[in-house]
């Protein structure tokens, strides 16, 4: 080859090399990850044509060499040519390595940008879930609501390897020192922060629902705890105090087994109270209206006892009512019986004149005596019970008719007692005339 032909190919060479500089005359480096790709691809064609272009420096380098040994007179002006031409190769070549690993950073850069923008686009969702206000009327709402918060907490810890994988990769950017190591520095702790504030929500919302779950369950064991009230106090809103005394032991027999449930519903009444304070003192969200249900709970529970007992009090005296009417119907029926003895006369009939007879007769009459007197404390007893009931105003409002029957009772015994003396008194003349 020629001396002016090599210069001829020398020429071109270097004008394509200039050509080539020119092209790496760019800033853009590309705004996302769409385009720094495109500008990989077209960066991979700029480095198959700097290829080509090596083959030609290549090319035109073993001419030189064999331009040297045929024209030795201009040795230096072609190592001069020469020199000039691989300087300005390396330094192209260097700066297509240059662009090549800046495009690469910032592919790597929109690859976290991007990630940065999924993760932060799914922990707003997320918390928007975990955030919610929506709180239950029930216990199986509420428990509803429970299950879903924990199927969010699954849905978070599942993520924590995608969360590490992005931390590691932005770690690994800053130690190689990367040009956008300020804003990816800045992102990480973004997205730090973010989760903090993510898990803040879960755990804050979760104590709501908690809370929400126990007042639930409060409203419900009051609710339980009202109707057995309710129940109970319909029971005592019956003003059936018996007709007869069996018929008031069987209502007190009834009482007695109504006492036992009560006595069991007193430790859950307990429970609830107990319940109620946890709660008041946890400071819960609801604190105003427990406060005010277990006040209302306690108040109809306490007048519920106080029912009992003044129910109670009113079967007791009942009882004495009906006993005390039994009692007098008893001893009516024994001084009826006991009158026809104390009136009987027989003793005056001429057969009976004989000594022994009227001895027999004054001796039976004495143990009759005797016995009236055995039952004197009995009907005195039975009268000062019926007294008794008159002053304390429990004769269900019949105090007139038993002041009438206590009368009839005292006129009756003592209309005995008189036919007693008047019969004993003359079997002793009918005794001392014979």
């Amino acid at each position: 080859m020629k001396c002016s032909d090599s210069t001829e190919m020398l020429m071109k060479l270097k004008n394509g090399l200039k050509k080539k500089n020119q092209a790496l005359n760019t800033d853009n480096y590309g705004h996302d990850m769409a385009s720094v790709q495109a500008l990989q691809r077209k960066h991979e064609g700029f480095e198959r044509d700097l290829a080509a272009l090596g083959d030609k420096v290549n090319s035109l380098g073993e001419t030189a060499q064999r331009l040297i040994q045929s024209h030795p007179e201009a040795v230096d002006d072609i190592q001069e040519k020469c020199t000039e031409l691989n300087t300005a190769w390396s330094s192209l070549v260097g700066r297509a390595d240059q662009r090549k690993d800046k495009l690469g950073n910032s592919h790597d850069l929109q690859r976290f940008l991007s990630d940065f923008r999924d993760l932060m686009s799914w922990i707003n969702g997320i918390r928007g879930l975990v955030s919610s206000e929506e709180l239950a009327k029930d216990v199986t709402g509420a428990e509803a609501l429970l299950e879903r918060h924990q199927e969010h907490r699954t849905e978070i810890d599942a993520r924590i390897g995608t969360f590490q994988a992005f931390e590691q990769f932005g770690q690994q950017l800053l130690v190689q020192g990367h040009y956008a190591s300020p804003e990816i520095k800045q992102r990480l702790e973004a997205l730090d922060l973010e989760r903090a504030d993510l898990e803040k929500a879960w755990v804050q919302r979760r104590m709501m629902l908690d809370q929400c779950l126990e007042f639930q369950l409060f409203s419900r064991d009051c609710e339980q705890a009202e109707n057995r009230i309710a129940a109970r106090e319909t029971f005592l809103a019956s003003d059936d105090k018996g007709d007869s005394l069996d018929s008031v032991e069987a209502l007190i027999k009834k009482h007695e087994d109504f006492d036992k449930a009560i006595n069991v519903q007193e430790e859950k009444i307990a429970a609830l109270q107990s319940f109620a304070n946890q709660l008041i003192g946890a400071d819960h969200y609801a604190k105003p209206e427990i406060f005010i249900r277990r006040n209302e709970v306690l108040d109809r529970w306490r007048r519920l006892k106080t029912q009992m007992i003044e129910k109670r009090s009113k079967l007791g005296e009942s009882q004495t009512l009906q006993q005390f009417s039994r009692d007098v119907d008893e001893i009516e029926a024994w001084i009826s019986e006991k009158l026809q003895t104390a009136t009987d006369e027989s003793y005056k009939d001429p057969t009976n004149i004989q000594l022994s007879k009227l001895l027999s007769k004054h001796q039976k009459h004495q143990a009759f005596e005797a016995e009236l007197h055995a039952n004197a404390d009995r009907i005195r007893g039975v009268i000062d019970t019926g007294d008794t009931l008159i002053q304390r105003g429990a004769c269900a409002g019949s105090e007139d008719a038993v002041k009438v029957r206590l009368g009839a009772l005292d006129e009756q015994w003592q209309f005995l007692v008189n036919k007693s003396a008047e019969k004993s008194q003359k079997l002793k003349e009918a005794n001392k005339q014979h």
